[in-house]
Formats: structure tokens, C-alpha cells, sequence
């Protein structure tokens, strides 16, 4: 309870800080972090690549109903940005999931502070920061739990030390839907 409150009191600290100089900060940022692409095909089986990787020439080529749920695809670019672990391997993550409105940035003072026994992972939900902005999508909480589950498996995969998870405001909300979809057999987890 007590480190979920000096968090929120550094976030809050962090915003005022970084307001001053947003520009610059958002640069930085961006510049820090990557971009993993979720591929959402309608069928409600999620994959993703890094960004710039193609399907394997197999996939392409597949012919009949297959064929046709790839044309139904449509890859969205998902901001995420990763503070390595300082000690010796292996290191828990931490993903911190942001609220409304706001993106990943309201982490960028806090993170590093747990850099010494996580490798802390900050992502921005579709729609938000720099996350990509479509403008015919359905921002469900389903739709962002299951981003949720893409980004646990790519910064946390199973089998590995394991993660831990800081939400706030609307990530609480997308951060339920996702243990929903977890235990429903709906969705696969991460570490």
C-alpha cells in the first residue's frame, strides 16, 4: 500500500516536472523505446512480430480460408519501452500499465528506481502516446487486454523469472479484463 502511494506521488511529481519541457522528453522517449507490431485478425488469435519482420513465405503462400483471414489482418504499431535490469541475470519484469488519458511517459521519472531488480517494461495502450491511432477501431477493453497479453509475452515470456505489474486508473480496468481472459483459457499469459 505505502510504495503504491509514493508511486502515485512520484508519478504526479514526474508529470509537473516533465510538462515543462514535454517536447524534449517525448523525443527522448521515443527515441529510448521500440515498436512491436500486434497483428489482430479478427479471429480472435493474436500474434506479433518486431516491427519490419515479414510472415514467413509458408504463411503467405497458404491458400483458402487461411488466405483470406490474412487479408482481414491489421497490424498495430505498440509503443514500448524497456529499462534493462542493473543486476545479474535473470531479473523479474515489471510492466507498468498507464491510465486515462495519459501514455507511458508518466513513467519515465519512476522506472529507473527499479531498474536494480526488475527489467521494467512501459508500454502505451492503442489509441494512447505513441501507440499507433487507427481511426476505425473499436478501443475495447478486450481489444487492449489482449494488446496487454501480446506485450506480457514479448517482455516477460513464459517460463522465464516471472513479472510483476503496477496499473493505473484505465489500466486496472484493462489489466482485469486481461486475468478474465486468462482464466478463461481466452488469452495466454506471459512470465
Amino acid at each position: 500500500m505505502i510504495i503504491l502511494i509514493l508511486l502515485a506521488c512520484l508519478t504526479c511529481s514526474v508529470r509537473c516536472s516533465v510538462r515543462s519541457s514535454l517536447p524534449n522528453h517525448i523525443a527522448e522517449h521515443e527515441a529510448a523505446g521500440t515498436y512491436i507490431t500486434y497483428i489482430d485478425n479478427e479471429q480472435g488469435d493474436q500474434q506479433g512480430d518486431q516491427q519490419g519482420d515479414q510472415q514467413g513465405d509458408d504463411e503467405q503462400g497458404e491458400q483458402g480460408e487461411q488466405g483470406d483471414q490474412q487479408e482481414d489482418q491489421q497490424g498495430y504499431d505498440i509503443f514500448v519501452r524497456k529499462y534493462p535490469c542493473t543486476s545479474p541475470p535473470p531479473c523479474r519484469t515489471l510492466l507498468f500499465i498507464h491510465g486515462f488519458p495519459t501514455s507511458s511517459l508518466d513513467y519515465v521519472g519512476v522506472a529507473p528506481s527499479f531498474t536494480s531488480t526488475h527489467t521494467v517494461v512501459t508500454y502505451d495502450h492503442l489509441g494512447f502516446g505513441l501507440s499507433s491511432k487507427p481511426p476505425s477501431v473499436a478501443y475495447t477493453m478486450r481489444l487492449q487486454a489482449h494488446i496487454l497479453g501480446f506485450v506480457m509475452r514479448t517482455a516477460a515470456p513464459p517460463g522465464g523469472p516471472g513479472a510483476d505489474v503496477v496499473a493505473h486508473d484505465m489500466g486496472d480496468t484493462v489489466l482485469t479484463e486481461y486475468l478474465r481472459l486468462l482464466s478463461s483459457g481466452e488469452i495466454s499469459g506471459g512470465g
